[in-house]
């Protein structure tokens, strides 16, 4: 198995991530130009691979956090820190207190689109910079979760 471990980590240096999902592989690539001969380690090792991973997750007791659905329905609790701050937000809107100011220029040629994209998937792989936070009909303050294409980046 120190085998399968050796190939994991060489395969994540090459911008290759691997993980188990249920009874399958679920493989991430992080750069453009991956060499073929990486895609057919995988494949050969493919068995070998998933009973590392599954050997792993009862060894260690690691499994992944489901996704919880989001709906507009169902809101989270907001903590203490979270309530106060939105407390604070009622009396003055505008204030710009909690606000951290920064300027970065970019090239007159700058990709734009280039950048849209990168900034979009990071949105929509982070919930919490899709977070909003809103006054229930209970008046009670709930955080809730907007899906992916609800919110967009403009430049």
């Amino acid at each position: 198995m120190k085998e399968i471990q050796t190939l994991l980590n060489n395969l994540e240096k090459e911008g290759i991530a691997i993980s188990l999902n249920g009874e399958n592989l679920d493989v991430s690539i992080y750069k453009e130009d991956i060499d073929e001969k990486f895609i057919d380690l995988i494949r050969e090792n493919k068995q070998s691979i998933l009973d590392f991973l599954k050997e792993r997750e009862q060894r260690t007791g690691f499994t992944q956090i489901p996704s919880v659905e989001v709906t507009e329905d169902n809101g989270y609790p907001v903590s203490y820190a979270q309530k106060r701050l939105w407390f604070l937000h009622q009396f003055d809107p505008n204030t710009t207190t909690y606000n951290i100011p920064g300027e970065l220029l970019l090239p007159s040629d700058y990709d734009v689109s280039s950048l849209r994209l990168s900034v979009s998937s990071v949105i929509a792989r982070h919930e919490s910079l899709r977070t909003v936070f809103r006054e229930s009909e209970q008046g009670e303050v709930k955080q809730y979760v907007l899906a992916q294409g609800e919110l967009d980046f403009i430049y």
